[in-house]
């Protein structure tokens, strides 16, 4: 069960991905993965945290991947 709730939009510019809900150590490695595939497209990437609730270590570290 996913405590993260993660979704992407794009558009020419950008795409935003954006993170709603708790990012923790059990949604970290799927958040890194699926930023990692975002930051493989040749658009600039933003990432959206405004509707995350909390977010441990882990889920930092995902982000700096």
């Amino acid at each position: 069960m996913f405590s993260v709730d993660l979704s992407i939009r794009e558009s020419d510019a950008h795409v935003v991905v954006e993170l709603r809900g708790e990012l923790d150590v059990a949604d970290a490695a799927g958040v890194a993965a699926a930023l990692a595939g975002v930051l493989a497209r040749p658009r600039q990437a933003v990432v959206d945290l405004a509707g995350l609730t909390f977010i441990d270590c882990s889920g930092v570290t995902a982000l700096m991947q």
